[in-house]
């Protein structure tokens, strides 16, 4: 049985086996490349603008909800909802 060697690359870098295809057709180090030159947004995406940044923020905002009432929880979930699974920030 023969190896597919592409196939076997594309998975151990964490790409798929469609990837595989790719890799096939160009090299392994021009796929590499190209794969590290995709240019990244350096802003914070709008759906998380006012979630906590550091982690003091983030335990302060958990203090805050563990002592306040029902209709906080309720609101701060509705709020956090869109960004996270909220049930386990509770739970800090």
């Amino acid at each position: 049985m023969e190896k597919n060697t592409h196939t076997l690359w594309s998975l151990r870098l964490g790409y798929s086996v469609k990837q595989a295809k790719v890799i096939k057709k160009t090299s392994l180090e021009s796929f590499l490349k190209q794969s590290f030159d995709t240019m990244v947004s350096p802003e914070t995406p709008e759906f998380i603008q006012s979630s906590p940044k550091l982690y003091k923020e983030f335990q302060f905002i958990c203090r805050k909800i563990k002592s306040s009432k029902p209709e906080m929880l309720n609101e701060r979930v509705n709020k956090e909802q869109n960004v996270s699974s909220f049930k386990s920030v509770v739970g800090c």
